[in-house]
């Protein structure tokens, strides 16, 4: 009489040989290294967590940080603080001087 395999059986992967085994130090983020009040080399995941941050501890609401940057719609400019689109120099510069991201 036939059985079916398990799903189980069926679905498990075997394990890859061509990878190491020993464990990866854990790296540390540039945000860490990084000298809290200059952001110049964070990545976009890490600079949109200090935006986020500094909004909520500056009492910021979106529609003012958005105000910031007349020339674009309040949705367009929530999304580039959330790191999705992008912004121009001046754009940007005129953000970073309000969230005191640069000295």
């Amino acid at each position: 009489m036939y059985a079916p395999p398990s799903p189980a059986a069926v679905f498990a992967r075997p394990a890859a040989p061509h990878r190491s085994a020993k464990p990866r130090a854990a790296a540390k983020s540039k945000f860490e290294a990084a000298d809290p009040e200059f952001y110049p080399s964070c990545s976009r995941e890490e600079l949109t967590d200090v935006i986020r941050r500094k909004k909520l501890l500056g009492g910021y609401t979106w529609q003012q940080l958005a105000a910031l940057v007349p020339e674009l719609s309040p949705v367009y400019a929530t999304c580039a603080l959330l790191g999705e689109m992008r912004l121009t120099k001046s754009q940007a510069e005129a953000v970073a001087k309000e969230l005191e991201l640069v000295r």
